[in-house]
């Protein structure tokens, strides 16, 4: 590799800052590829991916109400919610599901945004 392509890179890899998220790295993949100009078929594939964040969202809305209904009727206390280090890592599991969902609700309408442009690699 040469010492122009490595300094590049180098240069490339120091821009991106932070800590890593799902969204962050859809951005950062986005900003790439797109740039390298993608056909209108791989556009409409990315497209789609604001119909599937739709979905899970609508999934991960079911699974919190349907957790909601058992931590409210359960009368014996019996949950796990008793124990203050079972709460956390549920809350931050939803938290990194949101998240990726957001990432493929981005992706969807940055490709659906470049096929309203006309954009035809």
């Amino acid at each position: 590799m040469s010492s122009t392509k490595t300094h590049e890179t180098q240069q490339h890899v120091k821009a991106i800052q932070g800590s890593p998220t799902l969204s962050k790295a859809v951005e950062e993949l986005w900003a790439r590829c797109s740039n390298t100009g993608l056909s209108r078929e791989e556009l409409k594939f990315f497209a789609g991916c604001t119909e599937a964040a739709g979905n899970a969202i609508r999934n991960l809305r079911d699974t919190v109400e349907g957790l909601a209904i058992l931590v409210h009727q359960d009368e014996t206390r019996a949950w796990a919610f008793q124990c203050p280090r079972s709460l956390p890592p549920l809350l931050f599991s939803i938290s990194e599901s949101l998240d990726a969902i957001a990432a493929l609700s981005c992706l969807g309408e940055y490709a659906f945004d470049e096929l309203l442009c006309g954009v035809d690699a």
